[in-house]
């Protein structure tokens, strides 16, 4: 069977409340390009490939082609790249979502069910580095959110919060 891996900080989003939230909160419709990073078992993805235009998934382990082909082999949108998401270049986004019409075509939102080790460093690179996504929607751990969402004056409040 297929089991989470500890060392990629796997956890697969199975719980169908949790993703009509996601989907709700990051308010994909039909006209938006979806970057995911971390799709696991496509649970998330489908859900947003029944909303976008295109959803492009980034998925590190080589274990999980095969299950999201199977998954989401009911939808032409989608589109996987098998590569660390910390290694995510422009060029990568341009051959996925189509160069010639880059400003149309360029992902424009980012939903991702994150892991723990990489969720605050990705999120502040990917809007840096790639200056069409407009939105992030993550579920990432409680700390993670804490540092995310911290007020002036709080514990958690850190330079990260700041430059995000």
């Amino acid at each position: 069977g297929l089991a989470t891996k500890k060392a990629l900080g796997q956890n697969f989003l199975v719980n169908d409340a949790i993703i009509a939230k996601i989907c709700e909160l990051s308010e994909v419709s039909e006209s938006d390009r979806v970057l995911e990073v971390g799709p696991g078992i496509g649970t998330l993805t489908v859900a947003l490939l029944a909303r976008a235009a295109r959803v492009l998934s980034v998925e590190r382990d080589a274990d999980l082609p095969a299950v999201l082909a199977e998954t989401c082999a009911d939808f032409d949108n989608f589109t996987l790249l098998s590569k660390d998401a910390l290694n995510l270049t422009q060029t990568d986004l341009d051959e996925a979502f189509g160069e010639a019409s880059r400003a149309l075509a360029a992902p424009n939102k980012f939903v991702a069910n994150l892991p723990y080790a990489v969720a605050a460093t990705l999120v502040l690179d990917y809007f840096q580095r790639f200056k069409s996504v407009q939105s992030a929607t993550v579920m990432v751990q409680s700390e993670v959110a804490d540092r995310m969402m911290a007020k002036i004056g709080t514990k958690d409040y850190a330079a990260y919060t700041v430059k995000l």
